[in-house]
């Protein structure tokens, strides 16, 4: 797969991950307490793993040509794991 296609991949799962932050915050304001104790949970996991894809897509960006395949790699090892974290958050809301 070309780093280009990759990287697009990753900007819209970012942009997908930013959505269902943005429910959970919202649940975690408005919810119930257990809305709340569950939002609190999906905040940490959502918010930690679209930290670390982000960090992997700017160290893409800043990549040299020799590093690109290792660092594609990572990026999309770091995107399964967001997308694992946001089907569970889908399955619990």
């Amino acid at each position: 797969m070309p780093i280009q296609t990759i990287k697009n991949d990753t900007r819209d799962l970012l942009k997908e991950a930013d959505k269902k932050v943005a429910l959970a915050e919202r649940r975690l304001a408005e919810g119930t307490p257990a809305e709340k104790v569950q939002a609190a949970g999906d905040l940490s996991v959502l918010k930690r793993h679209r930290a670390e894809l982000a960090a992997r897509l700017d160290e893409l960006d800043k990549a040299k040509d020799g590093a690109l395949p290792t660092l594609a790699e990572r990026l999309k090892e770091e995107g399964m794991l967001l997308r694992q974290a946001l089907e569970n958050f889908s399955i619990h809301h």
